[in-house]
């Protein structure tokens, strides 16, 4: 029977997102509803969400598809769905196909990505999908940000293959560091509402304003120097991308990031199941472009950006 429906689950080290995508039969890409977001350690909220959503399809033409960087949540996640009748198949999506200490009844699928790393490197699923995402939607070189627990400031070449990139300290975890290494410090969450002000700068007056603003900016300092770096590699300034539970935060304002796709991993789950389904369909296609409803700021990619930077 035809697949249909995918139930998408991104395994994150503190968040997972999951969302509901109908398939369109070809390789187009199909609808993707708008995510539910849980903390990663509350299996169960996430067992009653994916059985939620399973109850409205028809599990022979549907797929559960997970893709982990948090192995232990994603076995507890794993041993909780073995024991359910009546769901949908289960599918992990990694580097290699191979699922690994994973639940005997899942199917492995390996993500249609190319890569110029180092023998034997393992980077992320999290950083393959959401390079294989941007670079369907583009067609030319990326740059993709991904800042949540860590950053990841990553480069995916022309024709669509992941260079690797650089990893680094997340805002939370810059923050808590602190902490640990300094007594005299405050441990401070990252600001998540209006209510919880994040400092206008560029000077601390205090010294919760300036921890903050120290986070932002390494942050902020770091993805702006890698887009520079990157364009040298290239030859030219690429399109970047910016995911992640505090990409929002930090460069909704922000000239040289093009645009937040907060769901930028499941996009690419989406799109590894489609070309692993339709291998060869995309070869000569021009670019696409998110639509409105999968990024932050309802833009559509447009023209080829220029080399021109201000």
């Amino acid at each position: 029977m035809t697949v249909r429906d995918l139930i998408l689950v991104s395994l994150g080290n503190s968040r997972t997102r999951l969302a509901h995508a109908k398939l369109t039969g070809s390789a187009k890409a199909g609808e993707l509803a708008p995510a539910t977001v849980i903390d990663s350690d509350q299996t169960q909220q996430l067992v009653d969400q994916i059985v939620k959503l399973a109850d409205t399809l028809e599990a022979d033409a549907a797929r559960i598809v997970i893709a982990s960087v948090n192995e232990p949540a994603c076995a507890a996640l794993l041993a909780k769905l073995a024991g359910l009748p009546g769901l949908p198949a289960l599918v992990r999506l990694t580097q290699t196909g191979s699922t690994g200490a994973s639940a005997a009844n899942v199917l492995g699928l390996k993500i249609p990505i190319a890569t110029e790393l180092d023998p034997g490197a393992t980077p992320g699923v999290d950083r393959l999908l959401c390079a294989l995402a941007a670079h369907d939607r583009s067609h030319t070189s990326c740059v993709v940000i991904d800042a949540g627990t860590a950053v990841t400031v990553d480069l995916v070449g022309k024709f669509g293959a992941f260079q690797g990139g650089v990893i680094a300290p997340g805002l939370r975890s810059m923050l808590h560091a602190m902490n640990a290494a300094a007594s005299a410090l405050p441990k401070l969450e990252v600001p998540r509402s209006e209510a919880d002000a994040v400092p206008a700068g560029p000077i601390g007056r205090n010294t919760r304003d300036a921890m903050l603003l120290g986070a932002i900016e390494a942050v902020r300092g770091l993805s702006h120097r890698m887009i520079d770096r990157y364009a040298e590699v290239e030859g030219g300034y690429p399109r970047v991308i910016a995911t992640g539970g505090d990409a929002a935060l930090l460069f909704r304002t922000d000239e040289l990031i093009e645009h937040i796709v907060p769901d930028l991993v499941l996009i690419g789950m989406q799109t590894a199941w489609i070309r692993s389904e339709f291998p060869g369909a995309f070869e000569g296609q021009e670019a696409g472009g998110f639509e409105d409803d999968e990024l932050d700021d309802g833009d559509d990619f447009g023209d080829p950006m220029t080399d021109e930077r201000p």
